[in-house]
C-alpha cells in the first residue's frame, strides 16, 4: 500500500515496481498538478514547473497497479487528465466514530455564551473560499451575535486579514493560529455552526473535505458550498446546509437560516447518521476487503 504524499517518490516507485514485480496500490487522494497549478495557482499552466508537476503525477499513476480515489469526481479527473487505464477504486474519507464520542467541547477564547459561534478552520488556499466567508460576515454585520472565528494559516491569510480590516468587520471576525488536531476537534464540537469550503476552483467541486466528515461525526451542523460529491450523501435541511459556491450573499442567507433554525441539533444528529453509514472505519474495512 502506498499513501500520499507520493509523487515526489514516483520515479523511484516506478523503478521499484519494475524490478520487484510487486503489486502497488496507490492512494491518489491528491494530484500535485491540480493542487499547485489549477487550485493554488503557484505555477502558470504552461510553465516548466507545471510540466514537472504533471509528469510527477503521470509517473505516479503509471507506477501503480490499482489507484484509490476519495470521490467519483476525483477519479474522473485523474482518468481524463492522465489517461489512466489502471484499476480504480473509490474509498471515501473515513473516521473512527467511537473516537469521536470521546471528544469533549471546548470554547475558543473568542467566544462567549451569547454568541452564535461560527467556525472555520483550514489552510488559507483558494479551495477554501475564505474571501467569501469574510464578505458574508460583512452582509451579516448588523447581526452582532453572529461571530466568526477563522482558525489556521497558509497562502492567503495575510491577504484575508487585510480584507477584514478594509471591510470594517474586525468586531465580527477573529483570526487564530493553527492548533493541534485533537484541540481542533474540541473547538469544533463547541461551535454552533461549522463552515466547509466555498471556493470557485474546479477542485472544490470534486472533493469531500475532511472537516465536513469530522464536524458531522461530532454532531456539529455544517454549511458548505453545494457540490456533487457532498450532495451524493448529504441532504439539504436534513443533515447539512448548502449554499452556492463563491457566493457570499447566499452564504450569509444560509448562515442566518441556520441561526434562526429552532432545532439546529437535529441537523447535527442527521450529519452523524450519514457519517456512521457511509464514512465510518467499519465501512472502510468492508471496501478494503475488495482490493
Amino acid at each position: 500500500m502506498l499513501v500520499q504524499p507520493a509523487q515526489r517518490f514516483a520515479p523511484a516507485l516506478l523503478v521499484f515496481r519494475m524490478v520487484s514485480g510487486m503489486t502497488i496500490i496507490g492512494d491518489a487522494f491528491t494530484s500535485i498538478y491540480d493542487t499547485l497549478v489549477n487550485d493554488r495557482a503557484l505555477a502558470r499552466k504552461w510553465s516548466l514547473k507545471a510540466a514537472y508537476y504533471f509528469v510527477l503525477d503521470m509517473i505516479f499513476v503509471q507506477a501503480c497497479d490499482t489507484l484509490i480515489f476519495d470521490t467519483e469526481e476525483h477519479k474522473d479527473f485523474f482518468v481524463n487528465t492522465f489517461r489512466i487505464k489502471r484499476r480504480c477504486v473509490i474509498v471515501p474519507v473515513s473516521i473512527d466514530m467511537e473516537a469521536m464520542k470521546n471528544i469533549t467541547a471546548e470554547p475558543l477564547p473568542t467566544w462567549n455564551e451569547s454568541y452564535f459561534r461560527v467556525l472555520f478552520w483550514g489552510y488559507y488556499i483558494p479551495l477554501q473560499g475564505v474571501e467569501y466567508i469574510i464578505r458574508a460576515a460583512v452582509v451579516l454585520k448588523d447581526h452582532p451575535h453572529i461571530r466568526f472565528t477563522l482558525l489556521g494559516g497558509g497562502q492567503t491569510k495575510n491577504e484575508m486579514v487585510e480584507l477584514v480590516a478594509t471591510m470594517g468587520v474586525k468586531k465580527n471576525i477573529a483570526f487564530l493560529p493553527p492548533v493541534e488536531h485533537e484541540e481542533l476537534l474540541r473547538y469544533t464540537k463547541g461551535a454552533d455552526l461549522m463552515l466547509g469550503i466555498f471556493g470557485k476552483s474546479e477542485k472544490a467541486g470534486r472533493v469531500i473535505p475532511n472537516k465536513i466528515i469530522e464536524s458531522a461525526a461530532l454532531g456539529v451542523p455544517i454549511v458548505t458550498g453545494r457540490s456533487t460529491p457532498v450532495e451524493r450523501f448529504f441532504e439539504e435541511g436534513e443533515n447539512i446546509f448548502f449554499c452556492n459556491m463563491s457566493d457570499p450573499e447566499d452564504l450569509a442567507k444560509v448562515i442566518l437560516k441556520a441561526y434562526n433554525t429552532k432545532d439546529l441539533a437535529r441537523i447535527g444528529r442527521g450529519g452523524q447518521e450519514v457519517v456512521s453509514r457511509h464514512f465510518s472505519t467499519e465501512h472502510l474495512c468492508h471496501i478494503l476487503k475488495t482490493l
